[in-house]
């Protein structure tokens, strides 16, 4: 319960994915990924210097539909370069496909729409383009 002396009005929280009638931006980020496969036990590797190619990612997601980005860069806490957004709807998409290369991958799941999402996880298609 949140209450608004300015509108004198008691605001409901996690009622609905509205603020007072408004959308609320749901969002997701994580940068810094140097992720370049897996090892024998199936435990991601990671590797912060040889450049990679992100091309396919598969959301294991409920709800939505949301707005997935993949990003580059090429150093940690340097500037993401941002892929376009692409839509993803649970239940009827299993994938999508980019094109992004760098030495480290960004992710960003969002939504300015009025549903609920949950994002379980993912799975990500990378491919090892070596030192350049």
């Amino acid at each position: 319960l949140q209450c608004s002396p300015q509108k004198t009005q008691f605001l409901h929280l996690d009622q609905t994915n509205q603020f007072n009638g408004v959308n609320i931006t749901s969002t997701i980020e994580r940068t810094g990924l140097g992720i370049i496969g897996v090892d024998k036990y199936n435990r991601p590797t990671v590797n912060m210097t040889r450049r990679k190619l992100a091309t396919r990612i598969w959301p294991r997601m409920s709800g939505g539909p949301i707005d997935i980005q993949i990003g580059a860069q090429e150093e940690i806490g340097g500037t993401v370069t941002w892929a376009t957004a692409k839509a993803f709807t649970a239940g009827t998409d299993n994938y999508l496909d980019f094109t992004v290369s760098g030495r480290l991958f960004a992710l960003r799941f969002s939504s300015s729409a009025d549903v609920a999402w949950s994002l379980e996880g993912y799975d990500i298609n990378v491919e090892d383009l070596g030192e350049l």
